[in-house]
């Protein structure tokens, strides 16, 4: 406008957006949290998916040694519900939170905790050999056998006798015989 109060046209248009608020709002809980042995140095975990009103980026995993531990640390931070906890100590017990992660960088709460432990370790040591085996002929269709104990570090279950017929023949399996039985006839 000039002093006569003439208007001059119009300006090319120009706008401008705020920006949105920014998010403040962490996820929701991750719930369900389980832990299940897999093996004697592997657990693994699930749980239900946490929500988030601009999306869930991940989960912090967290564990500590023991069923009522409190020293938990982060071992993983993976995007999925899932989660194999590999290279543990066997028949060692581990307990296990969970607490969700947004693009902003908000933390939720954490989980329940979940606590398993692993399996023992495969039993790779042989019973040491029964001795004192003794034969001793009952009758004309009977011989009686009697032998020391074999030993374990988990436990003998049986025995497996095998017998030949002759010199220079093959043994073959005569069958199993219980822990509590020493002597067969």
């Amino acid at each position: 406008t000039d002093a006569a109060g003439n208007l001059s046209t119009y300006s090319n248009m120009a706008s401008a957006s705020t920006p949105a608020p920014p998010d403040t709002t962490p996820p929701t809980v991750p719930t369900n949290l389980k832990a299940s042995a897999a093996s004697d140095t592997r657990i693994n975990l699930s749980w239900t998916a946490s929500t988030d009103s601009v999306g869930v980026t991940g989960y912090m995993v967290e564990r500590c040694q023991g069923a009522a531990c409190s020293n938990f640390a982060q071992i993983a931070v993976p995007a999925g519900t899932t989660f194999s906890d590999m290279g543990l100590t066997a028949s060692t017990s581990y307990s296990y939170r969970v607490r969700a992660t947004d693009a902003a960088g908000n933390l939720s709460s954490y989980s329940a905790t979940s606590t398993a432990m692993t399996a023992a370790p495969p039993d790779t040591t042989p019973p040491s050999a029964p001795t004192s085996l003794a034969a001793a002929a009952a009758s004309a269709t009977q011989i009686n056998l009697s032998w020391i104990a074999s030993t374990d570090n988990v436990g003998v279950t049986g025995y497996r006798v095998e017998r030949c017929q002759s010199a220079g023949r093959r043994y073959r399996p005569h069958g199993r015989h219980h822990l509590s039985q020493r002597s067969l006839a």
